[in-house]
């Protein structure tokens, strides 16, 4: 563990334990940063769905955030599961005027297809959110709904991830997870598009995968990693959770944060 470098994840409870607050702090402490928490929304979920969710009331969620600022030195921190635009007005609020390097996973919709935000929340987040993030990482589904296209293919994605900089001027990272034929992630910044390719890794299942790789790029800003740096070393990170999964049934294999890397 290194000494004095402390983030903070704001997001919601995963019952199952592979997504959101749990996947976030695994991967902090996988590596070395000591991890911090605002809990948003509670959710009953297992690997394949989410049965509910409890919004916290929105006087803690505060409160949680105050508190660990008051504690702690926070040098990076990132977001999940905002789900309201009281939500998210409490974290714009919170981190106007602090030096801290902001990292937005714009969760929108689960993968069984749950609304994770409502319409005034992605209102929020576009308009307030994202021009005081340092990075944000959309998948597919969430880039095409921000930039009202349809991605079938790396020349879309690039197209895509070029219509999110022009229009927030902040660095975005696309993920390409849910693409059926490639499995690159776009980088963009002002110095252009970086593409980080991968082969596919099969027979995993990926839930939180996108919690953890943002995580671990955030755990790589509080180290004071350049921002190519923090997501290539991410991609390193999730590659090796992957590679050496946790068997928890006879059919069923899921990412090792702990995995040597």
């Amino acid at each position: 563990m290194k000494n004095n470098i402390t983030a903070l994840t704001i997001a919601g409870s995963d019952s199952g334990g592979g997504a959101g607050i749990q996947a976030d702090l695994k991967t902090f402490s996988a590596l070395g940063i000591y991890g911090t928490t605002a809990i948003t929304v509670i959710t009953a979920q297992n690997l394949n769905k989410i049965n509910d969710i409890f919004v916290l009331p929105e006087n803690i969620i505060r409160k949680q955030i105050e508190t660990i600022f008051d504690g702690y030195s926070i040098k990076a921190a990132k977001t999940g599961i905002l789900y309201s635009e009281k939500i998210i007005d409490i974290i714009i609020h919170s981190f106007a005027n602090r030096d801290i390097k902001l990292v937005i996973d714009p969760v929108m919709i689960s993968t069984s297809g749950k609304a994770l935000m409502d319409k005034k929340a992605l209102e929020k987040i576009t308009d307030g959110l994202f021009p005081i993030a340092n990075l944000i990482t959309p998948n597919i589904p969430e880039a095409e709904y921000l930039t009202n296209s349809i991605i079938d293919s790396k020349e879309d994605m690039q197209k895509a991830v070029s219509i999110l900089y022009n229009k927030y001027k902040v660095p975005f990272l696309l993920k390409g997870g849910h693409m059926t034929n490639i499995s690159d992630d776009l980088l963009i910044t002002d110095e252009g598009i970086n593409i980080f390719s991968s082969e596919r890794i099969s027979g995993v299942n990926t839930h939180g995968s996108g919690c953890t790789l943002s995580a671990a790029i955030t755990a790589f800003l509080c180290q004071d990693y350049a921002l190519y740096e923090a997501v290539r070393s991410a991609k390193e990170y999730i590659k090796s959770t992957l590679l050496d999964p946790i068997q928890i049934s006879d059919k069923t294999q899921i990412i090792n944060h702990f995995a040597d890397y």
